[in-house]
């Protein structure tokens, strides 16, 4: 799966919600995969 387009999260509380709840999808046992179009996901630093 390649996105069309990405997106680029600015604020800290974006990228923390984001985060988590990417966390929270591969936790959990029901989900097999998951994609994101998340551009800046290496500069979060939480």
């Amino acid at each position: 799966m390649v996105p069309q387009n990405y997106i680029r999260l600015e604020s800290a509380e974006d990228m923390e919600k984001m985060r988590k709840l990417l966390d929270n999808l591969e936790d959990n046992d029901d989900v097999q995969s998951v994609w994101h179009n998340w551009e800046n996901e290496d500069e979060y630093e939480g």
